[in-house]
């Protein structure tokens, strides 16, 4: 338990110093969380002043508790959501001991944190890192339910914890939350027919509670404001079911979209998945003692990745909560692979596959080492392996090749990836500078009016500075707003900048010019007397 704990510790320190706030999900999420600790608004999250209701607000609360408790940095707002993941490294770690014993457990922790969706999402600043906790703790607790010994009863901990997760779920993303817990779950039920697990007036118990939490904030909601209720089934609900009809948060893609991107979630472990699935479906029940909790668990990510496809909206980080069940039922495959000395020839090649690159890294050196010693050692052995494969045998004893080494090197590299990622960031996401520039100006608060901005510009401005300003997306609104504010300027992207009212289009002047990758931003001023400006910048 140590070992996985220092491990979690670990690969979530690597991904929390190394860089700054994405864009633009990042700042928006962190400036969500930075309003509502200003306001003390608990009940409606806000952007730039404007309700954002895309979801609700249980993980920009975390953040705002943690800034109003530790201050205002790029760290603490990742730090709810690198909490989150320790936590959901630790159930990982116990769902897969619980199947096959501490060595599972570990392995599953190093799988989890290896998978290269995981490496880049779960230290980030974003809803999508609480609720994983929340549904891979109602997948514990329905593990729980499936291993319990036979003819023992349901406990009731584990049936209430299985709703209550759902619920909060719920608070932290909306209605996707419980679907992702339930319906895998559900799935499952109903294929192999444990009604078994139904049989408990503590079910009833659970789900009023599940539902009572969720009820909680819509019911508020509506109290408060029932536009506010209409706006959010409207645009966060609907909007993701059908968003050709209803407004949504963008990120519209094919239904085919989440089966030609999830192997880059899931690298480099789905090159197991046909391993995986031959040994579920040969292995006796005596293998792993819980083949029945791995299988559950194995069909979480399939059932979960359709039912993702079903909304209009789609991103591979939605398949985030997914991860950690694939990750277990992975190591409960590696534990056995492990303690077994029959590995079938497929068994044997997916080993062979994914040891493949370190052995080719390794190789490198080993010739040099070969050519001045007379010896052409090889760390991995893997031509021993290479053998038994073509010959259709199990690997030998010693063939050097071992599912610990496999885990432990991919967890290296998934290290090494968050360590050096700040050094790589993509310059879309290098757009801080235009926050400083416009403070240094005097051009933040009411001195400033953005036009037609996106939601980056929106999110850093009022995060870096700390003070919102006005964005207006109709031109004939510009010329009343700088009227009542003569000197203030005006904030304009790009490609908006031809959309400006032809008579106020001549008496600006530009001030300052940002490039930031794809992105460009321009500053305008109509003052006639300006002469502070900013040299034109590129990031």
């Amino acid at each position: 338990t140590l070992v996985a704990l220092l491990c979690a510790v670990a690969f979530v320190a690597s991904g929390l110093f190394t860089r700054e706030l994405k864009v633009p999900d990042e700042v928006r999420v962190a400036e969500i969380g930075r309003e509502m600790a200003v306001t003390g608004d608990w009940l409606v999250p806000h952007l730039d002043g404007t309700p954002f209701l895309e979801e609700p607000p249980l993980a920009y609360a975390a953040i705002a508790q943690a800034r109003r408790a530790l201050g205002a940095s790029d760290v603490v707002a990742r730090l709810p959501s690198c909490l989150a993941t320790i936590a959901t490294l630790l159930l990982a770690f116990g769902m897969a001991r619980r199947l096959g014993g501490d060595e599972a457990g570990l392995l599953a922790v190093l799988v989890l944190a290896s998978l290269s969706g995981f490496q880049r999402h779960a230290t980030s600043c974003q809803v999508d890192g609480p609720l994983m906790l929340a549904v891979t703790l109602g997948q514990a607790a329905w593990l729980a339910l499936l291993t319990r010994d036979d003819g023992a009863r349901l406990h009731p901990g584990a049936v209430l914890l299985l709703h209550v997760a759902a619920g909060v779920a719920f608070l932290v993303k909306g209605v996707v939350g419980p679907a992702l817990l339930y319906g895998p779950l559900l799935v499952d039920l109903v294929w192999h027919r444990r009604w078994a697990l139904l049989r408990s007036a503590w079910h009833v118990a659970g789900a009023a509670l599940g539902l009572a939490l969720a009820a909680a904030w819509p019911l508020a909601l509506h109290a408060a404001e029932p536009a506010l209720l209409h706006e959010y089934l409207e645009e966060s609900v609907l909007g993701r079911l059908m968003p050709g009809r209803f407004p949504s948060g963008g990120h519209t893609n094919p239904p085919t979209y989440y089966f030609v991107g999830f192997p880059g979630m899931v690298a480099p472990w789905v090159l197991a998945a046909p391993a995986l699935v031959a040994w579920l479906r040969r292995a006796p029940a005596s293998d792993d003692g819980h083949r029945a909790g791995t299988r559950a668990l194995a069909s979480v990510f399939p059932v979960g990745l359709l039912l993702l496809s079903i909304p209009g909206t789609r991103r591979t980080l939605y398949l985030l909560p997914l991860l950690p069940s694939a990750a277990v039922a992975c190591a409960a495959w590696l534990a056995s692979a492990r303690r077994r000395t029959d590995l079938s020839r497929l068994e044997s090649l997916t080993l062979l596959v994914l040891v493949a690159p370190f052995a080719l890294l390794a190789e490198l050196p080993a010739r040099l080492v070969g050519v001045l010693r007379g010896t052409r050692p090889d760390p991995f052995a893997v031509r021993p392996l290479l053998a038994t494969v073509r010959q259709g045998r199990s690997p030998p004893a010693g063939a050097g090749v071992t599912p610990a080494r496999l885990a432990w090197a991919y967890f290296g590299v998934s290290v090494a990836a968050s360590l050096l990622g700040g050094r790589f960031q993509d310059p879309d996401d290098r757009i801080t500078p235009i926050a400083t520039d416009l403070a240094r100006l005097g051009a933040v608060g009411d001195a400033l009016v953005g036009f037609r901005l996106d939601e980056r510009t929106r999110a850093i401005v009022p995060l870096r500075t700390g003070q919102l300003f006005e964005n207006v997306e109709d031109p004939s609104a510009l010329a009343p707003r700088l009227a009542a504010h003569p000197g203030a300027r005006i904030l304009v992207p790009g490609d908006q900048a031809d959309r400006l009212p032809p008579d106020l289009r001549g008496r600006l002047v530009p001030v300052g010019h940002w490039t930031f990758g794809r992105h460009e931003y321009v500053l305008l001023s109509a003052a006639a007397d300006e002469t502070r400006t900013v040299p034109s910048t590129s990031r």
